[in-house]
């Protein structure tokens, strides 16, 4: 083996993905409360969803961060919104409601061109509002696990203007 297989393979094995301008991180995800589209939260289950999640992470961090900047991730907790019931005659539904919000945890790192570190501290997003969410319905039309994603991409956009803004600042 070779030194590029043996490394992408301690990438893999360490749950940790690499992309452009996004690094993440999933810290234990098989203690995630609800990380799976299964009934059951099997890992198969939250592969699926985390595989998704991470690939629009890296897609729109890539569209919503200048060049040069790179955020580090390393996420702790996710919990779906709503709750999976078994349906007769039908795998599953996941029903959404406001008692069961959307969530995700996670440590963050945005460093400059320079290596500088900009920004960091730790998040506990939550969707409050789940069964009420218009931004997440109108995402649900192309993307699954719409309230998650939704809460990141605000999240996502609101680090790249406070970044904006800060130089803005420094220049002026």
């Amino acid at each position: 083996m070779n030194k590029i297989t043996i490394w992408m393979a301690a990438m893999v094995a360490c749950g940790i993905a690499n992309a452009g301008s996004l690094t993440v991180e999933w810290v234990e995800p098989e203690k995630f409360r609800d990380a799976s589209q299964d009934a059951y939260n099997s890992g198969f289950g939250r592969d699926r969803v985390l595989t998704s999640l991470e690939k629009y992470l890296v897609r729109e961090a890539d569209r919503v961060f200048p060049e040069g900047v790179s955020v580090e991730l390393r996420i702790t907790e996710v919990d779906l919104a709503g709750m999976v019931y078994p349906v007769p005659d039908m795998d599953r539904i996941r029903v959404i409601k406001q008692i069961h919000p959307a969530r995700i945890h996670f440590s963050y790192r945005i460093v400059d061109e320079a290596g500088a570190v900009v920004d960091e501290g730790e998040e506990k997003l939550r969707d409050y509002t789940p069964d009420s969410n218009m931004r997440a319905r109108m995402l649900a039309s192309y993307e699954e696990h719409p309230y998650i994603k939704g809460l990141m991409l605000d999240w996502m956009r609101d680090r790249a203007k406070s970044l904006a803004k800060a130089s803005t600042e420094a220049e002026g």
